[in-house]
């Protein structure tokens, strides 16, 4: 089966229509419509049910998506590694990560990586939870950086390990506290990043069975800081936002303490292309020298 026809396939699947895809892949709709005729006459099944509000998976095609998710992923595998065979480490690494994660490490980390190995390109795409997933599902990246999530069928390399905390508007009944007891948020107006689908946020308050009360939601945490300012509500977040970034408000840790777990989701190290293997191993052994305190990484 032709993998390029499998990824904008794919396309199709993420956007929910043949436009938004033929604008993503730079084809026509009715390129895409053929190409995806073209899968399911091989098939000799439909894929898709079309509509005027787009398309959906049939029952036959929720079965072999994750099937052609993995032939495009073994594509990509194949082709990075024909090209790596008998060469310098040279080549393209592609990450997905949290802009947090980003803002904060990859800048030096990059910069000091190129010094080694010029002749390898670096590519970051941000964004967050579920988005840069679909993009290491859809092959679209080498590997994530982000915490931890729960359902991600991918091989997990913890890095850091990360406090959550709570930061409160000047003036809030909680702000002279020296801590949050988590249920504490039960009836406070949150204000939550990600599409108001942050994953570490919704985690703990489902750990504590916290029925919250969701009042705003941004995507970029700077955002929700800039709103806790002028008293909207109280923001959850990691340790790591707060680096580049010094809100005016109470930042309180909770009690107990919260903690999330940092680190990089990849289809197979072994099997990655040598640049990939390379930079992974160096942003583990530098983020244990850049963050000893908070670093898992093996030494």
């Amino acid at each position: 089966m032709d993998t390029e026809k499998c990824k904008v396939f794919l396309t199709v699947v993420e956007t929910g229509s043949f436009s938004a895809a033929a604008a993503k892949r730079g084809y026509t709709p009715a390129g895409v419509s053929y190409t995806v005729d073209a899968i399911e006459k091989e098939l000799g099944f439909p894929l898709l049910v079309r509509t005027h509000g787009g398309v959906t998976l049939t029952r036959a095609g929720e079965r072999v998506l994750p099937l052609i998710k993995e032939l495009v992923r073994t594509s990509r595998r194949i082709e990075k590694q024909a090209k790596d065979i008998n060469t310098v480490l040279w080549g393209e690494v592609t990450i997905g990560s949290f802009p947090s994660i980003a803002m904060r490490f990859l800048p030096t980390l990059i910069s000091e990586f190129r010094k080694q190995y010029p002749d390898v390109t670096i590519r970051l795409q941000e964004g967050v939870h579920p988005g840069i997933s679909r993009m290491l599902a859809n092959g679209e990246v080498d590997f994530i950086l982000c915490s931890r999530q729960p359902g991600l069928d991918f091989e997990w390399i913890p890095l850091r390990r990360d406090q959550m905390c709570c930061i409160l508007p000047y003036g809030h009944p909680l702000a002279d506290s020296k801590s949050v007891v988590p249920m504490q948020l039960m009836g406070e107006d949150l204000i939550v990043p990600g599409g108001g689908k942050d994953p570490d946020v919704i985690a703990l308050l489902e750990r504590f069975h916290i029925n919250a009360n969701i009042k705003y939601t941004t995507v970029e945490t700077d955002t929700a800081y800039a709103m806790m300012e002028k008293g909207l509500g109280v923001v959850v977040a990691n340790e790591l936002t707060l680096e580049n970034r010094q809100p005016q408000g109470v930042k309180l840790p909770f009690d107990p303490p919260q903690f999330i777990e940092e680190g990089i989701y990849i289809p197979d190290l072994d099997g990655a292309a040598p640049a990939v293997r390379a930079f992974v191993e160096y942003l583990r052994g530098q983020l244990a020298a850049l963050d000893p305190e908070g670093s898992l990484a093996e030494a």
